[in-house]
């Protein structure tokens, strides 16, 4: 498959760094586009008329580059978004809350592109505890009475978080991702260039840790 090969090794993409709060794996926009055409590709595969349900904040920008692939293309698609948050976050009480649900037009109109031939995809990335996506597929598939799938950039499979110990590993996979990443010790975050607020600062710190990778 041509995509894969624009991709680079997983020792290229995979950037591990002290810098802020733990360990993180480091990503830049190439890698993302290079993996979203991957989930792109394989959501094809399933669904001829995909319903995306992008998850606030966090997919917003990897559901924006997904829906490219998907323009101009015999496969139709819509996409709709909710928001969900969390409440004593950070906390051994800690659970995810619905920020913003759907409005009753998008509602409406997922019902009827499901009558339509219409699947509906949850949309969120990462995927570490998997809390955040399968509380919003709860909520979707009461809703529509479907059996919504997952889709993620990146499936973090790790045996614990030693700052966290009450967040435990997924329990159910994602249906689709681009990559799926074991961690032997404990869970790190991925830092996506999309969550500074600065991005020369993001490249900066990239750079410099891709060329410790590298020494």
């Amino acid at each position: 498959m041509k995509n894969r090969q624009t991709i680079r090794s997983r020792e290229d993409r995979r950037l591990f760094t002290a810098y802020k709060t733990g360990h993180g794996i480091w990503y830049d926009f190439n890698d993302i586009f290079c993996q979203t055409e991957i989930i792109a590709h394989k959501i094809k595969k399933i669904s001829k008329h995909p319903i995306f349900i992008s998850v606030g904040r966090g997919a917003w920008v990897f559901s924006r580059i997904l829906c490219n692939f998907f323009e101009n293309k015999k496969i139709k698609y819509k996409i709709f978004t909710v928001i969900a948050s969390y409440i004593n976050h950070n906390t051994s009480k800690e659970r995810p809350i619905l920020e913003q649900g759907l409005d009753n037009l998008s509602s409406v109109s997922i019902k009827e592109l499901m009558k339509n031939g219409g699947e509906i995809w949850i949309l969120d990335t990462p995927y570490i505890t998997g809390r955040t996506a399968l509380f919003v597929k709860k909520y979707i598939d009461r809703k529509f009475n479907t059996d919504s799938r997952i889709a993620t950039l990146h499936f973090v499979d790790f045996k614990g978080a030693r700052d966290f110990p009450w967040r435990e590993k997924a329990i159910i996979q994602p249906n689709v991702y681009s990559e799926k990443i074991s961690m032997k010790e404990t869970m790190q975050y991925i830092e996506y260039p999309w969550e500074w607020m600065n991005l020369s600062a993001y490249n900066k710190v990239y750079n410099k840790y891709r060329a410790k990778k590298h020494k």
